[in-house]
């Protein structure tokens, strides 16, 4: 099966689906998703992260979730 590469100036076409019984399938694709980081974010975990950027919660509770 053919992979598809979407992106937001190649969004899906109907020929990019899969129907059987009326339910649409969608084919395996690659999306690529760009985003922008923080200069002060650089070089550190997650877990450093969201304990120094999010303080509604301690240390702990982004380790025992990550």
């Amino acid at each position: 099966m053919e992979i598809v590469w979407q992106t937001p100036a190649n969004p899906p076409e109907r020929h990019d689906y899969i129907f059987r019984n009326g339910i649409r399938y969608v084919k395996p694709y690659y999306f690529e998703f760009i985003s922008h980081a923080k200069n002060r974010w650089a070089g550190k975990t997650i877990v450093d992260l969201f304990a120094d950027e999010f303080k509604g919660r301690n240390r702990d509770y982004y380790v025992r979730l990550i």
